[in-house]
């Protein structure tokens, strides 16, 4: 009796996981642009350039070229700063990191954050949900 017990949970377990439902990107799009939100609030110098990253083919030579350009003029700590954080947003230790964690266990096995081309639509929802930040974001992560 309790071989059958033991199959019938394995079996009833399988199949909720199998049954589970796929995100879309509509839903998971105001989660991605809430935690990278909490980084967008301390970014001044490169504000108005992430946002334009999800529109440039080569957004890591764009943001270069903005780097560059900026740094002529002398040495730019808000930059270097903006920079760190930028470096830093997966990191659990901060608040974005805490959050982009939490996203990743809500949709586990039901969004695959992984996949470029499920990235790619997910930054086409970002833009239509004026996420421009979160969408340049992925963009300079997707396209590099």
């Amino acid at each position: 009796m309790s071989k059958l017990f033991i199959t019938f949970i394995f079996c009833n377990s399988m199949l909720v996981a199998c049954n589970k439902k796929q995100a879309t990107a509509t839903e998971v799009a105001p989660e991605i642009c809430n935690c990278f939100s909490i980084v967008e609030k301390d970014i001044i110098v490169l504000k108005e350039v992430i946002p334009a990253l999800a529109e440039k083919p080569n957004p890591n030579q764009y943001l270069k070229e903005f780097i560059d350009n900026v740094t002529m003029a002398g040495p730019m700590p808000t930059l270097e700063s903006e920079l760190s954080k930028l470096s830093k947003i997966e990191d659990e230790k901060t608040a974005a990191g805490a959050c982009f964690k939490q996203l990743h266990q809500k949709y586990k096995g039901s969004y695959d954050f992984k996949n470029e081309a499920t990235a790619l639509e997910l930054i086409a929802e970002l833009k239509k949900q004026n996420c421009g930040f979160a969408a340049g974001m992925l963009s300079w992560k997707w396209k590099r």
